[in-house]
């Protein structure tokens, strides 16, 4: 994430005596975005597992339709047309009004999935779920509400930790900007002092290090950020991977399934990566439960 204090700070740094504003940190609030693979690989979970919903929906309301349409299995629907048919049916048009923005919010969940698109807010994706949810329970698509608030909550626990990371981050960039002004303001009055012909070039040459100095230290500011912010982001993704990989297990013969994963298991064992962590634990609890 790039704050947008921080680049208007940056754009004013010839102002010497400009304060860093601490509203920076509410702008990272309202505008907090979480790495792109995290967000593809969550909507990517949410969507197959909705395709299934409306694949139920459709072969219990309109499966001539869904013939016609040669969608014989969930990954094959196309979500745009199945809203289309939707509204067109005269069964199903009053229905599809009302829902009318949790579906548009079903179709930017699929687009976002698929297509490199810029990443979204914290708060739009948290939107886009929550309506997701809602659809779901409308058109009676089983365990989507179980998954949108699993997600919520790994949403929340990562502008938690996040947010406490900037918390701190911003304040020791403060204090090291402050430091430098003073050393600024201490070489300017040393060199007010002495007598010297060339006292212009070197009172520019002075302003010139040191807005160098601010500008290399907000460029690291921005660099942590950036390298940080993915490990927040860890168990979102890894449940995410993880209830993807189970949910294209699910619609295989089980006895494969269970060889495939043990085979999964001993090669990256072999490898020295396999440590599953709580929340992996956690997820498989659920599924079970479910």
């Amino acid at each position: 994430m790039k704050l947008r204090a921080v680049k208007i700070y940056l754009e004013k740094l010839e102002l010497e005596n400009a304060p860093v504003e601490s509203e920076s940190l509410k702008l990272a609030t309202k505008h907090l975005t979480i790495p792109y693979r995290a967000q593809h690989h969550m909507l990517k979970d949410v969507l197959s597992r909705f395709k299934v919903g409306l694949f139920e929906f459709g072969q219990r309301f309109f499966p001539k339709i869904m013939q016609r349409e040669g969608w014989y299995e969930p990954e094959g629907l196309s979500i745009a047309e199945f809203g289309d048919i939707l509204d067109q049916h005269r069964n199903m048009h009053d229905f599809y009004k009302i829902c009318s923005k949790q579906w548009d919010s079903l179709r930017r969940i699929r687009n976002s999935s698929v297509h490199d698109i810029p990443q979204m807010s914290v708060a739009r994706l948290e939107e886009l779920l929550d309506d997701c949810k809602d659809l779901a329970y409308f058109m009676e698509c089983p365990g989507i509400d179980v998954l949108v608030d699993r997600y919520n909550l790994l949403l929340n626990n990562y502008k938690d930790d996040y947010m406490g990371f900037l918390t701190s981050h911003e304040q020791k960039l403060r204090d090291q900007l402050e430091k430098i002004d003073e050393e600024r303001d201490a070489a300017l009055g040393d060199l007010d002092t002495l007598e010297c012909k060339d006292f212009e070039e070197r009172n520019e040459k002075l302003r010139e290090d040191f807005h160098e100095k601010r500008h290399i230290l907000m460029l690291k500011f921005q660099r942590t950020d950036r390298d940080r912010k993915p490990l927040f982001t860890r168990d979102l993704v890894r449940y995410s991977v993880l209830s993807h990989i189970r949910h294209c297990l699910d619609s295989e013969d089980s006895a494969w399934a269970a060889e495939a994963t043990g085979a999964l298991a001993k090669e990256y064992a072999g490898r020295g990566y396999l440590s599953q962590k709580p929340l992996e634990r956690e997820a498989e609890t659920d599924s079970q439960d479910g």
